[in-house]
């Protein structure tokens, strides 16, 4: 894993891709129900909601990727 700013980037080999990509879902909704339990405003919240919904994508096209 490499951290760059807001960035992290993974390797993995394609067999592990699938797993891997759960593994960081169910990390990234723990951190935005821990996130949203904290009372943060009306703007975070959509920020968080955009965070997540480019996760979720960036995921899916993963997902198809890791099948070529």
């Amino acid at each position: 894993m490499t951290m760059t700013g807001a960035t992290l980037r993974f390797r993995s080999d394609a067999a592990s891709v699938e797993r891997k990509i759960a593994l960081v879902d169910r990390w990234m909704e723990r951190a935005n129900q821990k996130e949203a339990s904290l009372g943060r405003s009306e703007q975070d919240k959509r920020r968080l909601e955009e965070a997540a919904r480019e996760h979720r994508e960036l995921a899916e096209l993963n997902a198809r990727w890791s099948k070529l």
